[in-house]
């Protein structure tokens, strides 16, 4: 995996970070792919190293990342979710694992039966603002120190719970994609 340095933008590093495509400095030929790194990739998301300044400069010196990264390495790894490979085979294990996690629920288990509970990625419900997950590995000399994970700021909270006033919702994360999961309650 590349370093990557605070020469590049801080809109480059977060193309990178999106998109899998490696930022080119000016005047610099593009970086050829790896194809033994990304047939080593465990899933879809963006995935990469950044040293410390870089990871300070797109996240913020103050983020919970550098607040859990300062003084304990010189590098993160950080990936970033991202839609899913197979959404048929996403949403069946998101229903699998709702259904495990919210057994006790009376609406939710009369909506399963039904067939009335909805899951859904985030370009299906923008008005959520639904944001990534991120996570990242804290590396000194190559090797983990810790890690941690967060969302960025921006998901619409306010909606979010105005709807739980009216469905019963949950929102998370499976197999490193996010989604959005309602049904209606009898409330």
């Amino acid at each position: 995996m590349t370093t990557l340095q605070t020469t590049y933008s801080g809109a480059a590093i977060a193309l990178y970070l999106l998109s899998g495509k490696a930022p080119v400095a000016p005047g610099q030929p593009a970086a050829r792919a790896d194809p033994a790194a990304a047939a080593q990739a465990p899933d879809r998301a963006s995935r990469t190293i950044l040293s410390l300044d870089t990871a300070a400069a797109m996240f913020g010196a103050d983020s919970f990342l550098m607040q859990t990264a300062r003084g304990r390495g010189d590098q993160v790894e950080v990936q970033i979710s991202g839609p899913p490979e197979d959404e048929a085979a996403f949403r069946a294990q998101v229903l699998a694992e709702l259904k495990a996690t919210m057994g006790d629920d009376a609406d939710f288990n009369a909506a399963l039966r039904a067939g009335k509970v909805e899951v859904m990625t985030p370009d299906e419900v923008p008005e959520l603002n639904l944001q990534p997950l991120v996570t990242f590995t804290i590396l000194r000399d190559g090797n983990s120190q810790g890690g941690g994970g967060f969302h960025p700021k921006g998901t619409n909270v306010a909606l979010y719970e105005e709807w739980g006033k009216t469905w019963g919702q949950n929102a998370g994360v499976t197999n490193n994609s996010i989604y959005y999961a309602r049904w209606p309650t009898s409330a």
